[in-house]
């Protein structure tokens, strides 16, 4: 049987601590149990200091790579200077002044939305304000979300020769190669349109245009023209070959201007002549593939004459004149004429000379 001696006074000790400066009484916390005839006694000393610990979560729904360390958290008192500071992710739990205001901070990355301060105790004066009492043990914790960066695609369209093509004629499209639920950041918009789309950071957007006015073509060699802010309101401009990769928090706007091409028919001899004369032509400038009308004038001098005319509806562009048509040692003016229809036509004209014994 074991007994214990029955303890009729206790005599509690303070200790001194001193902590940046200030001095605390912390009294120790004294249990003591009296095992006698069944009964217990309990004796116990004044509350210990609080203790405040600081932690960062950080949320990256939206392409962020950044982690709780890369944020400095700060405890700071009422003349705001910092009592104790500690990395994000790094926290363990700190004396404090009982009764005393405590101003609660941080920095870090940008591109991230910072929440309000959650502690799990003390008293909350305001926003990002706590005092804690004698034997408080709260942890204060702040969340940063990354901010998903936006894309803004635009088409730019010159009509110089009264195309009448609009940007709502072509679809723009930014393409990350994501797949499965992400892929709901890939999109693709009428030029026109002005949508501000998000996207994922971090992740490299293919740009392309699809659709459109045949008669037009990109300037700058198909680059986009894109302008960056960043979130530190810090701009650059680049022409972006293929594609744009943009950081948490960050806007963009990328152009691609499309000229209209002025219409145009060439004609193509071949060097050497024998019999019959079949000529090539290319058309450019039109939206759609137009019929191209032939005509062969023999000259006489300045003057004239019409001997032969045909029309090919659409590529290749091949004319032939018959062998019977051509006279050797005569001039022939071959004219190509296209036109849509609609106003918008070209024309080209070249001289032709049939030697007396071929041209071999």
């Amino acid at each position: 049987m074991v007994t214990y001696k029955s303890i009729n006074k206790i005599t509690l000790s303070h200790y001194r601590l001193n902590i940046k400066s200030w001095n605390y009484v912390c009294a120790l916390l004294v249990t003591v149990f009296i095992l006698s005839s069944g009964v217990s006694t309990v004796y116990a000393a004044p509350d210990s200091p609080p203790t405040l610990k600081l932690v960062k979560t950080v949320i990256t729904d939206d392409g962020g790579s950044s982690v709780p360390d890369d944020w400095e958290l700060f405890a700071k008192l009422v003349d705001d200077s910092i009592f104790f500071e500690n990395p994000g992710g790094s926290g363990v739990f700190q004396i404090v002044p009982e009764n005393t205001s405590l101003t609660l901070s941080e920095s870090g990355p940008e591109g991230y939305d910072p929440g309000e301060w959650s502690c799990n105790g003390g008293i909350i004066l305001g926003p990002g304000i706590i005092t804690l009492s004698l034997g408080d043990r709260v942890t204060c914790t702040i969340t940063n979300n990354d901010i998903a960066p936006t894309l803004k695609l635009v088409k730019v369209v010159e009509d110089t020769n009264g195309g009448g093509a609009e940007p709502n004629d072509w679809i723009l499209s930014a393409n990350g190669k994501l797949t499965g639920p992400n892929s709901v950041r890939n999109f693709s918009t009428p030029g026109g349109s002005d949508e501000i789309k998000e996207i994922f950071a971090n992740t490299i957007y293919n740009l392309s245009e699809s659709g459109g006015n045949l008669a037009y073509t990109p300037t700058n060699d198909g680059k986009w023209d894109c302008t960056i802010t960043f979130t530190n309101a810090r701009t650059i401009n680049f022409p972006a070959v293929l594609g744009i990769s943009l950081g948490v928090g960050d806007t963009a706007i990328c152009i691609i201007t499309n000229v209209e091409n002025a219409p145009a028919v060439s004609i193509e001899v071949p060097s050497k002549i024998h019999g019959k004369l079949t000529v090539s032509s290319e058309v450019n400038g039109f939206e759609d593939k137009v019929p191209v009308s032939f005509k062969v004038y023999k000259m006489d001098g300045t003057v004239k004459s019409l001997v032969y005319e045909g029309i090919v509806s659409s590529a290749p562009y091949n004319f032939s004149i018959p062998a019977k048509i051509l006279e050797a040692g005569s001039s022939y003016d071959i004219t190509a004429n296209a036109s849509d229809g609609h106003g918008k036509s070209a024309w080209k004209s070249v001289m032709v000379n049939i030697p007396t014994k071929g041209n071999k």
